[in-house]
């Protein structure tokens, strides 16, 4: 197998995990192209553009029970309102830290193993924060409010910084505002099919010509799909596992996840 098809699948195979975990998937997939000698802002950019992969495994699981329930007219107006208001909040946010981000990263102020290094130590702290944290929410999907919205929204606007994850913040903002951990997971999964197109777009518009150009070739084609394939699979298991654990738990474990994979994933930095 060609070596960039290879790792093109690999690629795919950690955002299509890792998107739904409290990981951030954009700092493993940064880490790993600034290893292999990608510019900071560039990997930046090609990471955030991979999220169109997760976006398609989203629309996968999630469509067909949307479009169900407004048929049946089951979806209510508090699930469409939720998914709106809070794209919007998370603009306030996600906006001007993915502005600065890329522009910091632009300038190569600093060693790209330096970047890569601090890349990883905030995606530990991220996760260390999580699994410090206990919550025993018992609110449904249903009982979303719009402060809470709100909340979520602006929370997961600072996902747009290195080491920070989106699925992680949401979930840990929906805990912590009392929802159980099946409702923290689907408001996660939910605000991700509104959120990872204006990311993905953002991607494109300041990445510019080797974002696009990347995306289009057999290889960004190939991670996509096995984003796409991965992330579908991941869904099901997670909203599986989710029924079946209180919020405590279900921090407790993919937070568990999370430490254990950004020690894994620091040990390369030390060695280029």
């Amino acid at each position: 197998m060609d070596g960039k098809i290879f790792l093109s699948i690999i690629l795919g195979i950690v955002q299509g995990l890792a998107e739904w975990l409290p990981v951030s998937s954009k700092t493993i997939i940064m880490i790993i192209l600034i290893i292999l000698g990608a510019k900071a802002s560039l990997a930046y950019d090609l990471a955030i553009s991979l999220h169109m992969g997760t976006l398609i495994a989203a629309l996968t699981v999630y469509g067909p029970m949307i479009i169900r329930d407004i048929r049946k007219d089951k979806f209510k107006s508090v699930q469409a309102r939720f998914v709106t208001f809070a794209s919007l909040s998370t603009a306030l946010t996600g906006l001007p830290l993915y502005l600065l981000v890329h522009r910091l990263l632009d300038i190569d102020i600093v060693s790209t193993k330096y970047i890569a290094m601090a890349l990883n130590l905030l995606f530990i702290m991220t996760a260390i924060i999580l699994l410090k944290t206990r919550f025993k929410g018992d609110k449904d999907i249903d009982e979303v409010s719009l402060k809470d919205s709100f909340i979520i929204g602006i929370t997961q606007g600072f996902s747009a910084v290195p080491g920070v994850s989106r699925s992680g913040i949401t979930i840990f903002s929906a805990a912590l505002l009392g929802f159980n951990a099946s409702a923290s997971l689907d408001l996660s999964f939910m605000l991700s099919v509104l959120s990872i197109p204006a990311a993905v777009f953002m991607s494109f518009t300041f990445g510019g010509k080797p974002v696009t150009m990347w995306f289009l070739d057999v290889n960004g084609m190939i991670a996509t799909i096995s984003a796409a394939l991965t992330g579908v699979a991941a869904i099901k298991v997670l909203r599986r596992i989710a029924l079946n654990l209180t919020s405590s738990k279900l921090i407790l474990l993919l937070s568990t996840i999370a430490v254990i994979l950004g020690l894994a994933s620091f040990l390369p930095c030390l060695t280029f």
